[in-house]
């Protein structure tokens, strides 16, 4: 578990090791949401989950710890880039912040 700033600034990294039978369930992470956040503000931060099996990364998914109209984003400086690919292009996007709702 990860929570970082928008911009990408580690805020805190908690790691766990853990085993679950096959079709089971287990509480495997349980922490304080005040010491994940490290004083920082619950609209300034976004929290990530990595679920990793050996060299595997199985799932990854971000979260955020309040409504997503109540997040401080910042304006975001959205770069794109083109490379022409056999059969098309690929297209990168970059941006110096959290940016929600790209299309």
């Amino acid at each position: 578990v990860q929570v970082t700033t928008f911009d990408g600034a580690l805020v805190t990294e908690r790691v766990t090791a853990f085993r679950v039978a096959a079709n089971g369930n287990a509480l495997v992470f349980d922490l304080p949401e005040a010491a994940l956040l490290n004083g920082r503000k619950r609209e300034e931060v976004v929290g990530h989950i990595t679920l990793i099996s050996g060299p595997n990364v199985l799932e990854k998914r971000a979260f955020y710890f309040t409504e997503p109209k109540n997040l401080r984003l910042q304006q975001p400086s959205i770069t794109l880039s083109a490379k022409k690919v056999e059969g098309g292009y690929e297209l990168t996007l970059q941006s110096n912040t959290l940016a929600k709702g790209v299309m």
